[in-house]
């Protein structure tokens, strides 16, 4: 039985991709610290929804969200679902289908979780990806110059903590990658939850700026480690890097006009920048295109 809100149910987003959910799935079933697994079909156009409606029981539920709203769609319709429907959750482990994890992993978070009252959302430290799991919040003139791909690599696009920075304010951060988090329920859906009018790319910094704005805590779990294949679903339903650049694209400069208050000339010199963004893109496809057949050919 369900200790009084103290449950924990996790979410796991589908689209187009039911093999990747499903291994996910075959995982971490059995781990007895979850109550419940929710799978969110985000209205995938394949036959992933009959499919993994077969493997539905008691703790395994499946629903289709009405619409393919996006990553933040998709998820908060998981959340509301569970706020609803299921009773004593307290917490909701969001992971992206393209994760591994051990059970330990989540008992740790949940514990950090009950160590700092006014945590809302708590990610592992470290993973198998280039990708840097926590960053500060920056400037909008930071944040514009960084989504071009020539000042991303000269400048970085995240600005990093430093380890003595973690230990010194125990490791409470601004932002974390969304791949894998814990999230507590009441507090996320308070603070406005996933912002629905991004599709994909972005959120992690929202949801980090709408946490600090209720001043809810962000925290890492120090010397932890999870598989994490990056973008393996994006990459399915977004093949060409030059779509996934645009997209990326659109969501920051709706962050930068809703969160960072660009209007007038800056915003127009931001767009004509984000075009020009887009446009180097080309001539970084046909390299990489080229320097992969001139390595086949070797091969």
């Amino acid at each position: 039985m369900l200790k009084e809100k103290e449950g924990l149910a996790c979410v796991i987003l589908n689209y187009n991709d039911s093999e990747t959910t499903l291994s996910l799935i075959n995982k971490i079933k059995t781990y007895e610290i979850l109550d419940y697994i929710v799978i969110v079909d985000n209205q995938s156009s394949d036959n992933s929804l009959e499919k993994l409606r077969k493997i539905q029981t008691s703790k395994i539920i499946v629903i289709c969200s009405e619409k393919n709203g996006g990553y933040g769609y998709g998820n908060n319709y998981g959340i509301w679902y569970i706020k609803e429907n299921l009773k004593n959750i307290r917490y909701v482990l969001i992971a992206n289908p393209d994760t591994m994890f051990e059970e330990n992993l989540i008992k740790e978070l949940k514990y950090l979780m009950g160590q700092h009252p006014n945590c809302v959302i708590a990610a592992p430290e470290h993973m198998n990806t280039i990708q840097d799991v926590a960053w500060k919040e920056i400037s909008a003139r930071r944040f514009i110059l960084q989504s071009s791909y020539v000042f991303c690599r000269i400048f970085g696009r995240k600005e990093k903590y430093t380890k003595e920075e973690l230990k010194r304010q125990n490791y409470k951060v601004d932002m974390v990658l969304g791949a894998l988090l814990l999230i507590e329920i009441d507090k996320f859906i308070k603070m406005g939850m996933y912002d629905e009018g991004i599709f994909l790319y972005t959120e992690e910094t929202v949801i980090g700026k709408r946490a600090k704005k209720y001043q809810y805590e962000t925290r890492l779990l120090p010397e932890t480690t999870y598989q994490h294949t990056h973008s393996v679903t994006i990459s399915k339903a977004y093949r060409s890097a030059l779509k996934q650049k645009k997209l990326n694209l659109k969501s920051d400069l709706y962050y930068l006009k809703k969160y960072c208050g660009l209007s007038g000339v800056t915003l127009g010199m931001t767009k004509l920048y984000f075009v020009l963004a887009v446009l180097e893109m080309y001539p970084i496809q046909a390299y990489l295109f080229l320097k992969n057949m001139f390595i086949r050919k070797l091969q």
